[in-house]
């Protein structure tokens, strides 16, 4: 890293981000040292690995819970991802974001499904389920919107603002509404954007 590079570290507030980074990598393993951890309001280094250039934004709540389960959760964020302010992204089992993708402001991604089965219980104290979540890569997830257990996301795919998504997406495909479906796909023969 060159002199003038480093300048525009610290002018940008990044040089605390990025030691915080090499920290956790250095600390528990997993993570790249090219990594920037911006102050969260909660953060679970242990379960997560980050690859290079990831970058997790101030005020999100990255958070990895252990449940019955023997087998310990993954959170693992692929290279160059970018995490925006005030998201909140739960595992308890396997979460996966693919290289490239931009969570942006305020999105919830969790593979947790609380049960009510139970009617004399409160909801919070009966056992969660857990249901893997992908993301592919180069995807762009709008502000609000919010990724439920067992969902799957292709490659360069579009989630629009305030969505609520569940179900298996398939790459090239913009998805927006509540519940969340596909709106338009990109058609390689017209080389555009189509309606479904």
């Amino acid at each position: 890293m060159n002199l003038q590079a480093l300048f525009t570290l610290v002018q940008s507030k990044s040089l605390c981000a990025l030691m915080r980074g090499m920290y956790y990598a250095a600390r528990y393993g997993k993570s790249s040292y090219r990594t920037f951890v911006f102050r969260q309001l909660r953060y679970t280094p242990r379960y997560v690995k980050l690859d290079r250039g990831v970058r997790l934004w101030k005020n999100s709540r990255i958070e990895c819970v252990c449940g019955d389960s023997s087998i310990p959760p993954l959170l693992e964020i692929k290279q160059d991802v970018n995490v925006e302010q005030n998201c909140h992204i739960t595992c308890g089992n396997s979460i996966t974001i693919g290289a490239r993708t931009a969570i942006t402001a305020n999105v919830t991604i969790t593979d947790i499904h609380h049960p009510y089965d139970d009617i004399n219980t409160a909801v919070k104290y009966q056992p969660y389920v857990t249901s893997p979540v992908q993301i592919g890569a180069d995807c762009h997830i709008a502000n609000g919107a919010v990724i439920l257990p067992g969902t799957t996301i292709g490659n360069h795919c579009v989630v629009g603002a305030n969505a609520v998504v569940k179900g298996h997406f398939p790459d090239f495909t913009i998805i927006a509404g509540n519940p969340a479906t596909v709106i338009k796909y990109y058609n390689f023969k017209t080389n555009s954007w189509e309606k479904c």
